[in-house]
């Protein structure tokens, strides 16, 4: 089977409905997500209806945790705080509790492989994998061969061999044997922080074990100018 794995949408449905095309277009049949569909963009309803449509796995992300919870935002910066509190007055009732409900970790396939917004250590305190010693704490309480994680909106390809440090991989694609453990992170859908304005995803060949990081190009300035029109979103989100 293969999948298209993608995360932090934040609320981009330019860039979700491309990548959502271009995994159509290379065969892919089911879907699941790194969590963080909401946030930083425009349309937060609309990106969360998309993804229930796919019948799509989907872990929790911390923007989702604060968008269907009542946390007060007390620790927000300004900008994050003006569209925190813009999100969750536009968003129905119904989709606050679908992303209250999501699970932090999720195991595919009969304990193949598995999903998490971010480290799965203590997943539910978002902890971000930069380097190889937050992949080695990951690596840790990993149980399956692949692991797909996000939070950080910068693709990685981690592989592991319970010796030294974990790796990265600069592969196109990737093989994964069944003697290490990897760990990918298939970037951002709506807001990539690696230099490249591109929506990011992966696609994974589940019989082929292969991993393919893709980058779609999709309406920026249509992204863009729904930020600037909401009247409420910082403008310099939509720069």
């Amino acid at each position: 089977m293969k999948y298209a794995i993608f995360g932090d949408v934040h609320s981009n449905l330019e860039a979700l409905e491309a990548v959502l095309e271009d995994a159509y277009r290379h065969g892919c049949s089911a879907y699941a997500c790194t969590g963080d569909l909401v946030g930083f963009n425009a349309n937060p309803q609309e990106c969360v209806n998309l993804v229930r449509s796919l019948t799509c796995s989907v872990v929790k992300g911390e923007w989702d945790q604060y968008i269907s919870g009542d946390d007060d935002f007390s620790d927000f910066n300004p900008s994050a705080l003006h569209v925190a509190k813009w999100q969750r007055r536009n968003v129905d009732e119904d989709t606050r509790d679908y992303l209250r409900n999501l699970p932090l970790v999720i195991s595919m396939d009969n304990d193949e492989w598995g999903l998490v917004h971010a480290s799965l250590d203590t997943p539910g305190n978002y902890i971000y994998i930069t380097n190889p010693f937050d992949a080695l704490t990951h690596f840790s309480f990993q149980f399956w061969n692949v692991s797909f994680y996000g939070h950080t909106h910068t693709p990685k390809k981690w592989h592991y061999d319970s010796k030294g440090a974990p790796e990265e991989l600069c592969d196109e694609i990737v093989v994964t044997g069944n003697h290490r453990s990897y760990a990918f992170n298939p970037g951002s859908v709506g807001q990539p922080r690696d230099g490249d304005w591109r929506a990011s995803y992966m696609l994974f060949d589940t019989g082929e074990r292969t991993v393919e990081l893709r980058r779609v190009e999709y309406d920026l300035e249509l992204a863009q100018l729904k930020i600037r029109q909401s009247g409420v979103m910082p403008p310099d989100f939509g720069t």
